[in-house]
């Protein structure tokens, strides 16, 4: 569950800066923090944290070349930050790096999902960006010896899609008593009950 948060926080709101604003948006580990809101005061609405940071730093990717802007963006989001972190993740967990892959993917995933109201250039930027994170970017960029992400995602209808069904389990039934309705764990005929 703290990789899906993380996802969430963070690494969905910088790949949205890449990809639809063309922008790297980077802070220091060292300057950021997870927290919970003091729900007794009704302050949120989640029991789920959020993310404090300090000395965030915007950057316009380069008008000439855009394609080696994007490889260093993804090194360092990835590689340099995310990797490391669900390393740690997985090793007090303990938990599968798959499992942790997979958790940021269904948050990333729907940035990029068919069907959106950009124009065709931009389009072709959000479809190619997809495409190169999850089916050509070398995993050395992930910190990875192969792309992490490329195994959760699928051709539909000629285009490069996520998964509709996890392969992997997330186990959010642990903490909520429920199986999510992409488990892997449930059979379809369980699936119709979830919903």
């Amino acid at each position: 569950m703290l990789a899906k948060r993380i996802g969430y926080l963070w690494i969905a709101p910088l790949l949205t800066a890449m990809t639809f604003h063309n922008r790297e948006v980077s802070f220091s580990m060292n300057n950021s923090f997870l927290y919970h809101p003091d729900l007794s005061a009704g302050r949120g609405d989640t029991h789920f944290p959020f993310l404090a940071l300090d000395g965030l730093r915007t950057v316009a990717a380069p008008l000439e070349d855009r394609v080696l802007w994007r490889d260093e963006v993804v090194k360092v989001m990835f590689a340099e930050q995310l990797t490391p972190l669900l390393q740690n993740l997985a090793a007090v967990g303990p938990v599968s790096m798959a499992v942790l892959w997979e958790n940021i993917m269904v948050r990333i995933a729907p940035l990029y999902a068919p069907g959106t109201e950009e124009s065709g250039q931009e389009q072709q930027r959000i479809s190619g960006d997809f495409t190169y994170l999850t089916q050509t970017a070398p995993g050395s960029l992930f910190g990875m010896r192969r792309n992490p992400l490329t195994r959760f995602t699928e051709y539909h209808d000629g285009v490069q899609v996520a998964k509709s069904k996890r392969i992997t389990c997330c186990f959010y039934y642990r903490m909520s008593g429920e199986y999510c309705v992409k488990c892997p764990k449930i059979d379809n005929e369980n699936e119709s009950q979830l919903k």
